[in-house]
């Protein structure tokens, strides 16, 4: 059904989204300044090799990300499940490696034989249940080089409360199913190793970022001194994970 439907849009999919986005319609209203906000991410993260940083992007689409993200100094593997969408990110990355593949049933063994500095998914976790979206976290975090990180990016609300209070403007398009998925819920049904940061965009969508717990405490104090340095600002508070009791940092711009 989902990859039927990307294929028949795939050519007018941009047009459609920053129509929205320009009209602030959810849920695409802040589309632009998401995309923009996690290139903006991608290009603070280090790599291993220095003429190279490796990405991974999951849930790939037309590669509309990449007209915000340079590409000559990175290798990019993506992943579709609509092959017409493939064929558009193609042309906007030639020398990328794409492969058709649905997450849900896991990713391709080439994916797995590898690492990346980075991992991206970008408007995709709205078609993933609560579910296969813990899954798909759990199935790439160990694909990460040391101190890489995972983004996921797209319409995620920060708390149940402000997700109910647009439940009732909430938009189907035809013939999708979409899952709008609650930060807090994320972190309390993640496992104790990983640590996860929140901006917030729009009160209906934002950006998590997740790494493993004792890299992200190595690299804490350096971070804070490069978000405070941002044009995007990170204001950090703290919350329980309810029975664990265990810390959680989010992040929510001003």
């Amino acid at each position: 059904m989902v990859k039927t439907y990307y294929d028949g849009i795939a050519q007018d999919y941009e047009r459609l989204v920053k129509s929205q986005d320009d009209r602030k319609q959810f849920p695409y209203d802040g589309y632009k300044h998401i995309l923009r906000t996690v290139a903006e991410e991608m290009m603070t993260i280090s790599s291993d090799d220095e003429s190279i940083k490796h990405i991974l992007d999951a849930g790939i689409g037309t590669g509309y990300l990449y007209e915000f993200y340079p590409t000559n100094q990175s290798e990019i593997t993506g992943i579709d499940l609509s092959p017409n969408m493939l064929d558009l990110a193609r042309k906007r990355v030639p020398k990328g490696l794409f492969l058709e593949a649905n997450i849900n049933n896991g990713l391709p063994d080439c994916i797995t034989r590898k690492q990346y500095d980075v991992i991206v998914s970008t408007y995709m976790c709205e078609h993933l249940n609560h579910t296969h979206l813990m899954r798909f976290i759990e199935r790439v975090l160990p694909l990460l080089k040391p101190f890489g990180k995972l983004l996921i990016a797209g319409p995620i609300f920060y708390d149940f409360t402000t997700k109910k209070s647009f439940q009732r403007e909430y938009y189907t398009e035809p013939g999708l199913s979409l899952y709008f998925h609650v930060y807090e819920s994320i972190v309390s049904d993640a496992p104790n190793h990983l640590s996860f940061s929140f901006m917030q965009i729009k009160p209906h969508a934002g950006v998590i970022m997740v790494q493993k717990s004792y890299e992200y405490a190595l690299q804490m104090e350096e971070s804070l001194i490069e978000y405070n340095r941002n044009t995007v600002k990170w204001k950090s508070s703290q919350s329980r994970k309810k029975e664990s009791g265990r810390k959680v940092k989010a992040h929510q711009n001003d």
